[in-house]
């Protein structure tokens, strides 16, 4: 009995292992290629997705401290200096421009002037020029001639030129009453 049952056994054993597998395939895409190409995306995507969200959170930390160090309280004030510094050049240029309504535009040095500001040139002079000097009646107007750094000679550059900006300033318009 003893015999039956170990060579019984024996037979089970070998036909369980001879016994095929059935239908097993791996899961993975990786392994086995279907879907593969969704898998791939599907990877990258989750990749790109975190990168984004710790580039953004890198872009908002230095975004909030360029933010704090604008909101010092010597960043106001020096950016309110600056501003009343550049409001004063401009009204004293004014000043400068509309002063003298008496001078004689062909003989006269007072009718012209200029400043020179951080590169940029700022020039001033009255004309009598009836093609440029639109809304004039006697054709005297101020011509406010800006030059950039990049102008070599700004007293002979032309209008048109790259780097230099010119305004016709009709003088009735700016007369007021008294004057």
């Amino acid at each position: 009995m003893k015999k039956i049952l170990a060579t019984l056994g024996i037979v089970v054993a070998m036909t369980a292992t001879a016994a095929p597998l059935g239908d097993f395939t791996f899961k993975s895409p990786s392994f086995n290629g279907i879907g593969y190409s969704s898998h791939v995306l599907t990877i990258e995507n989750q990749e790109a997705t975190r990168q984004k969200a710790r580039d953004d959170k890198i872009q908002s930390a230095l975004d909030k401290a360029a933010s704090d160090a604008k909101n010092t309280n010597l960043s106001k004030f020096l950016n309110n200096l600056e501003s009343r510094i550049y409001a004063q050049i401009s009204q004293n240029v004014a000043t400068a421009m509309f002063a003298n309504n008496s001078c004689n535009v062909a003989t006269d040095s007072k009718c012209s002037g200029a400043v020179s500001f951080q590169g940029s040139n700022i020039a001033w002079r009255r004309v009598d020029d009836a093609t440029n000097c639109v809304g004039s009646t006697n054709g005297t107007c101020i011509v406010l001639r800006v030059s950039d750094p990049t102008v070599k000679d700004p007293a002979s550059a032309l209008c048109n030129d790259t780097g230099m900006s010119c305004i016709y300033i009709p003088l009735e318009s700016f007369n007021m009453p008294g004057n």
